[in-house]
This record gives structure tokens, sequence and C-alpha cells, in this order.
């Protein structure tokens, strides 16, 4: 992307979202995409110190390269480990990950020092489960996006993903047949804009007692069945003993492909009975982006 395209974007998404960090210190993750994108963000939102947890030495000179095109005023800081000096200086800790860590760590952070969640796959409401069920620490200010506020349209970032799938495995997307099995607003949005691409959408609310005749009636006509049950339940919705039993898939509609964006899917089964899916690493019980 180019510099001065990239900078217009930082610039909206702080105004947008009137992000203000001035006087801050933040600790952040380096992302594997675009490393440089959010220590370049933290800068311009006013950050005093950034910063930036990484192992690679190549973000170092990146970052040192592109500082006068960005003009970055912020004081820029490398570091290899989340040291108790480093955390007795931060502000704002970024978290992409959740990992168990020495309790100790947070005795190394200030009292009112912020913990933001920023999970690679976005599942905010996963993330925020696995930190409060593994760290009993009380008195923990803790940030985490709400999924369902329409303003950070995370939803629709995701959405716009679905229809690149159609084109990596071959589907024609107009005028082609979905099976949308799930619940939610991530369901409702995918619906929207396929309706609005001219995808002919069977529609099937997971929380329906009566939906696994209307699935198996439209079963037949699918080129692609899409899972979309986020918050993910305790159904199973492809596999043994699922919505749509594996056998019944292999002979009703062995051609179709399933895309599985949230809910519980045997990819065993499915490879099994060599029906095609995505992504080939399915997570359970969370977000497949």
């Amino acid at each position: 992307m180019e510099n001065s395209r990239l900078l217009r974007l930082i610039n909206k998404s702080i105004k947008s979202f009137q992000l203000d960090l001035k006087g801050l210190n933040v600790l952040l993750p380096s992302f594997s995409k675009n490393s440089m994108l959010s220590p370049i963000l933290a800068s311009k939102a006013g950050a005093k110190k950034v910063y930036v947890l990484s192992k690679n030495p190549e973000d170092k000179s990146k970052f040192l390269s592109m500082t006068e095109k960005f003009k970055i005023d912020s004081e820029i800081i490398f570091v290899n480990s989340e040291t108790p000096e480093v955390l007795d200086d931060i502000d704002i800790v970024v978290k992409d990950h959740f990992t168990v860590v020495n309790p100790a760590y947070f005795s190394y952070l200030k009292e009112d020092c912020i913990i933001s969640l920023l999970p690679k796959n976005l599942d905010f409401v996963m993330a925020k489960k696995a930190f409060l069920e593994n760290i009993k620490e009380e008195d923990l200010k803790i940030s985490v996006l709400d999924f369902c506020i329409s303003e950070m349209d995370i939803c629709k970032h995701m959405v716009h993903l679905v229809l690149k799938k159609f084109y990596e495995v071959g589907i024609d997307v107009y005028k082609s047949n979905v099976l949308l099995i799930g619940q939610g607003i991530l369901q409702e949005n995918i619906l929207a804009l396929l309706n609005a691409v001219g995808v002919h959408v069977y529609f099937a609310d997971i929380k329906k007692s009566d939906n696994a005749n209307y699935i198996y009636k439209h079963l037949p006509d699918a080129d692609m069945i899409i899972v979309a049950d986020y918050p993910v339940g305790s159904t199973s919705v492809i596999g043994r003993d699922g919505l749509i039993e594996i056998d019944d898939l292999t002979d009703i509609n062995p051609d179709v492909t399933v895309l599985n964006i949230a809910g519980k899917v045997d990819r065993h089964a499915l490879e099994f009975a060599n029906i095609n899916y995505l992504p080939k690493n399915i997570t359970q019980n969370s977000l497949n982006i």
C-alpha cells in the first residue's frame, strides 16, 4: 500500500473512532501482516512511547526506514520480552493472543493500566472468556470490543472475506445457491451481503426446532454451505449426529463446498467423505477468519 494512502487511512481511523493516546505509553504486539501499521497508528494518535514486542530484527529496520515518511513524533522502542521494567512503564497493554502467564506479570503493571484484547481472528467473545476464565486477578481493567457495535463494522469486514472464498473455490457468486446455517448478527450480515450481490440464499436459523426439514429440503441445490453460528453454540452442524449427517451429505450433495466461518463442523468426517471445505484448519469454538 502506498504511504500516502496508508497515512490517509490511519488519520481517518483516528478521527472516526476518536482515538486519543496523548501522553500515554503503549505496548503493542508485532502483527504478522503489516507489522508497522499499529505503531504508526499509535504514534499518530499521540502516544508518548510506543513499545513494540518483536523478536524479528527486520521489524525495527523497517520502521526506521518509515520514520521520516510518516513524521513519527513518539519514542518507538522495540523489545523482545515483557520485562518488569517495561511493564512498569505501560499505560495500555495490547494482547493479540491469550497465554497463561506468570501471576507476577500483573503485579508489574501500574494500578490504572488497561489490558486491551485484540485477537488475531477478531473473536473478541472467546478472547474475553478465555482471559477471564484463566486469570483470577481482581481489579484488572480489561478492554474488549463489543462484536455487535455497528460502528466498528467488524461483521462487515468478515462478511467481505466470505466473498473471497467463492473465488478461491471457483464458484460464480452471481446466482449461486448457498445454504446459510447459523444464528446471530454474523449470519444476518452475511445474508445481507449475499442477497446484495445476487446469491440465492437458503437461510436456516440454528435456533429453530424445525430447521432440519428445511435444511434437507434445500441441501441438494446448494453450491456452498456456509456455517455462521456465532457466538459458537453447542449444536453440531455437520458431522456424525450433526444437523447434517455426513453420510447424508455424501449421498445428497457430494460436490458441495463447506465454508465454516463459525460453528461446530467435523473436519475429519468431511475429509473422510472427500467433501471440499474451507478453511483447512478449522477452530471449533471460535471464528475461522
